[in-house]
């Protein structure tokens, strides 16, 4: 099938190619470069869409791990951070040197703490399905 190109000025239907209509002598260059931008337009959004496709993707893919990673960075941060302040509260931290019953009052004193248990507790879900 051979491509046509419209005279703007007569209607003629002209071959790809022509530089002149065929009727009325018209130069046709600018519809023929019109044609081939039209072309090179359509070309150029077919490739924007398949790279913001491959983008969403990728995102789709990494992002949730991505997200993951930096959740777990930050409630291991937070546990550490409750923990030295129950520490701190509680006479701690455990030392080998102290008596069982030294031990003992801590540990009591650290399983009472309502912060330090949410921080383990939110610590614990979020990394119940990671491989060490």
């Amino acid at each position: 099938m051979v491509s046509m190109i419209n005279c703007t000025n007569c209607g003629e239907q002209n071959p790809d190619g022509t530089s002149r209509c065929n009727r009325c002598g018209v130069i046709l260059g600018h519809q023929i470069r019109a044609k081939e931008d039209a072309k090179r337009a359509q070309t150029m959004k077919m490739v924007k869409i398949g790279v913001w496709l491959v983008g969403l993707i990728i995102v789709g893919i990494v992002g949730p791990k991505v997200y993951h990673v930096g959740a777990v960075a930050y409630y291991k941060h937070h546990l550490q951070s409750m923990t030295e302040h129950a520490n701190i509260y509680c006479n701690g931290p455990i030392k080998d040197d102290m008596s069982p019953a030294q031990k003992d009052e801590i540990n009591k004193c650290l399983d009472k703490d309502q912060e330090l248990v949410k921080a383990k507790a939110d610590y614990a879900e979020l990394t119940k399905g990671d491989t060490p």
